[in-house]
């Protein structure tokens, strides 16, 4: 019918907006990182071309496998240092300081354009390099406009994808549709469906990252780490499921896995059929070109606060340590354990 056709028509124009509006996002992005890091991410090293390729989806697993870790560790000056004595290395606010030793608790050994010496370890924080290059442009402590691209455009652009097409029936947990929810269902069908084989996954797998404490970790395993922390935190916080989602895409770009994240939710086929209309992006082939134009990000060096949007009083919360051995030791069945 006439009626059919137009909205097919409408739909379509809905959905190209949204594709363009990603993309956008993501050269914005970019541009940040170019303008506020030119040496680090000078135009040869940087591909903003798409690879939509087959072949381009096994390449995404061999870089997974292969990040190299750092021998060193780097970290981050939190206030400015004056030195009394040559043994004290002098540094500013926001310098990256490489660490010789730890050794002593409250004293550390470090580096600073080719001058060593000792300070206070409180003056710093050490940056996570486990997977990539600390640049200050994707720290939103240093720079926050990589917040307002992130939280702001390129979250918009994430939460519209997985809104369309999302099931407003009240089938779906009694009328309440947010993409959280089916995110963490998902991710919950993808670590349990096969949780007897885990071990043995880990092993025959190429597909696995080192945490901080040598732990293999596939990105399933990754994706439920994030949301189960990311629920305790903003749980006591009372944080809205909006800030939920916008915390989750800046975890997935801190550890580089937002576009794997995206492919592991939507080969969970029955879940995506029971949240999701047939016309909707997770549940077409479409997902595809999405992760593929998310993977670009994977270029880029960011340090996004999980808590950013919490009260300040819940933005300190360390709960990484608390919940580090649940996912791997026990089997679990739901996120309010």
């Amino acid at each position: 019918s006439s009626n059919n056709s137009q909205a097919l028509i409408e739909r379509n124009i809905i959905q190209t907006e949204i594709l363009v509006n990603l993309r956008e996002a993501i050269l914005k992005i970019a541009k940040h990182f170019k303008d506020n890091d030119s040496d680090s991410y000078i135009e040869q090293n940087i591909n903003l071309d798409v690879d939509y390729s087959i072949e381009s989806h096994v390449k995404d697993h061999e870089h997974y496998a292969n990040i190299s870790l750092q021998k060193y560790k780097r970290a981050r000056a939190l206030l400015d240092f004056e030195s009394q004595d040559s043994n004290e290395l002098n540094f500013k606010r926001n310098d990256i300081l490489k660490i010789l030793s730890m050794t002593d608790e409250d004293c550390w050994i470090g580096e600073l354009n080719g001058k060593h010496g000792w300070f206070p370890a409180k003056f710093v924080q050490l940056v996570d390099e486990r997977s990539k290059l600390y640049s200050s442009a994707g720290d939103d402590s240093v720079n926050e406009y990589i917040s307002d691209l992130v939280r702001g455009k390129l979250a918009t652009c994430i939460k519209a994808i997985f809104e369309h097409g999302l099931r407003k029936t009240p089938t779906v947990l009694g009328g309440i549709c947010h993409p959280w929810l089916f995110i963490e269902e998902a991710a919950l069908h993808a670590i349990n469906k096969d949780f007897d084989s885990v071990y043995a996954r880990l092993i025959l797998c190429k597909t696995y990252r080192l945490d901080e404490d040598g732990r293999i970790l596939t990105p399933e395993e990754l994706l439920c780490r994030c949301i189960r922390s990311i629920n305790y935190t903003h749980n006591l916080a009372h944080a809205q499921m909006d800030v939920k989602l916008r915390s989750f895409i800046c975890v997935g770009l801190n550890e580089q896995v937002l576009h794997l994240w995206l492919e592991t939710l939507c080969s969970c086929t029955d879940i995506i059929k029971k949240w999701y209309l047939p016309w909707s992006f997770l549940r077409s082939p479409c997902w595809v070109q999405i992760k593929c134009d998310l993977r670009v990000l994977q270029q880029f060096s960011f340090t996004l606060q999980q808590n950013f949007e919490l009260p300040i009083a819940y933005r300190q919360l360390d709960v990484l340590s608390d919940v580090r051995d649940m996912l791997i030791k026990h089997h679990l069945f739901s996120w309010d354990l």
